[in-house]
């Protein structure tokens, strides 16, 4: 076996050819020496390759341990509630000035996601959502399809969700899109339910680039960090939010080769992991929507569909201990903002859009007036107030201390208004913040004049009825008899 100095230099000849290690190195014009910070005696005994292959990996994250500072914006999964993340982007972006370089979305959020990635404007977006509410009655959504009955042993879905990405696709012109053709970068991850594990959606000829650790060579990391699996195809951004958004149960499953995909929330509601794995991303914003506690009275008392939900929330509150990897270490800040809709069901989300996308837009204002208050008090009493964005933004990402977060939680009437929690351990920068009363029941006229009105849902019709239920009928009388036939004679067979 060669001697530890012949093969250190080996190793480091190796290490500068992979794409990310050759990249940061041109980026913090760095010679590939420089990140030998562990001495290692060339006479040492060296029993295996891999010591030396780990001292140098935690030699490299240990010289290139300033990331970038681009802004980065996760959205998760919640169904139609997902629209509500709107109000807390659009608040957050234009009184702050950024512009998010780098998004990530889960089943809901994958909406979302992309039609920011392709449209940063987010008033436009929200727009178009208010518009879909006032195009669109909840019977021209669901394409349920009882048919599956009939064969019970071969039903995996209700509901294809064909209908929903072809209005989505329509309404924000996304026909065709690939993720390549996206200006931004953009992560989808949905869910193998074969294999459970997790499979990420992107442009792969740029990601590969972005990530600290190489998926291609998972052998270069020492330790159990998360190395995401990446579709290897330049696929079409609207069919992997469709294989994103399956929630178990009420969709079907998406086929693709040997993959059968399933919602991409069961491994990451948060659609925080593929963030925190891009180097260079110095800064987080993200907005969820999961289960913090709270009480909405008892479960045995409310529908199938609300008890689902509750169950993916709750998946979500375990994966946000991600929060605490060591990969969140000082060079990143995150900001996770929780609008707290834990009153509104996931089946009246879409009719009640404006209403939780206001809600959630009161809970960043909120946030924000407190950022905006100086420490010096005035010969009149009152705070300084800013509305400056660069000053806003400094003190929202990086200017958090004991008086901000009392001052953010707010008692009214012996109650927090927010709830504050840190993340990780000393020198993180990880803030989760949760709407503890939602403002979604209290909204006044002002509220939706300054939104430009308020806006009404489209009611199905008398005929948008007949055609719907129809369609159940036929499907569970005619299809269902068609397959419970042919289950017959493959039993037979």
């Amino acid at each position: 076996m060669p001697d530890a100095d012949n093969l250190l230099k080996k190793l480091v000849r190796r290490w500068e050819r992979t794409p990310v290690q050759r990249r940061q190195l041109k980026i913090f014009r760095m010679p590939a020496e420089a990140v030998k910070k562990i001495n290692i005696d060339a006479n040492l005994a060296t029993e295996s390759e891999g010591f030396i292959k780990g001292a140098l990996n935690y030699s490299f994250q240990r010289a290139i341990s300033v990331r970038g500072d681009l802004t980065a914006l996760g959205l998760s999964g919640g169904g139609a509630k997902a629209l509500s993340e709107m109000g807390v982007v659009c608040e957050i972006c234009s009184s702050l000035a950024i512009k998010p370089e780098v998004f990530a979305g889960t089943s809901g959020g994958s909406f979302l996601a992309l039609a920011l990635s392709k449209n940063p404007d987010p008033e436009k977006v929200k727009k178009t959502i208010y518009g879909l509410v006032q195009k669109y009655p909840w019977t021209a959504l669901p394409d349920i399809d009882l048919s599956g009955l009939g064969d019970i042993s071969r039903l995996n879905g209700l509901m294809k969700g064909k209908k929903i990405i072809k209005i989505f696709t329509k309404e924000f012109g996304l026909e065709g899109l690939k993720f390549s053709q996206i200006e931004n970068m953009l992560f989808i991850p949905a869910t193998d339910i074969n294999s459970g594990s997790e499979i990420v959606f992107c442009d792969p000829a740029r990601t590969y680039d972005s990530l600290i650790e190489d998926p291609r060579n998972p052998e270069a990391s020492i330790d159990e960090k998360y190395v995401p699996n990446i579709f290897p195809a330049d696929s079409e951004a609207v069919k992997a939010v469709e294989k994103s958004i399956r929630m178990p149960v009420i969709f079907t499953l998406h086929s693709e080769g040997p993959y059968d995909f399933t919602d991409g929330g069961l491994l990451d509601n948060n659609a925080s992991r593929m963030l925190l794995s891009c180097i260079d991303v110095g800064k987080i914003l993200m907005v969820d929507l999961g289960y913090s506690n709270q009480m909405e009275g008892l479960f045995r008392n409310k529908n199938i569909i609300d008890i689902l939900f509750q169950t993916i929330d709750i998946m979500g509150s375990v994966q946000r201990q991600a929060l605490n990897d060591p990969v969140c270490k000082e060079d990143v800040t995150i900001r996770v903002i929780n609008p707290g809709l834990f009153n509104v069901g996931a089946l009246e989300s879409f009719n009640r859009a404006q209403d939780t996308i206001l809600s959630a837009k009161a809970t960043a204002r909120h946030i924000l007036n407190i950022l905006s208050k100086d420490r010096e008090v005035q010969a009149d009493g009152l705070k300084k107030i800013t509305s400056d964005p660069k000053t806003l933004r400094r003190r929202f990402f990086n200017e958090w201390d004991k008086d901000t977060i009392y001052a953010i939680r707010d008692k009214q009437d012996g109650k927090r208004k927010m709830l504050v929690r840190r993340y990780g351990g000393p020198g993180y920068n990880v803030y989760y913040l949760i709407e503890n009363k939602p403002k979604v029941d209290d909204l006044k006229h002002e509220d939706y004049e300054n939104d430009g009105g308020k806006i009404i849902p489209k009611k199905p019709s008398f005929i948008d009825k007949v055609k719907f239920f129809s369609s159940l009928a036929g499907s569970a009388v005619i299809g269902g008899t068609i397959n419970f036939i042919k289950s017959f004679f493959r039993k037979k067979k």
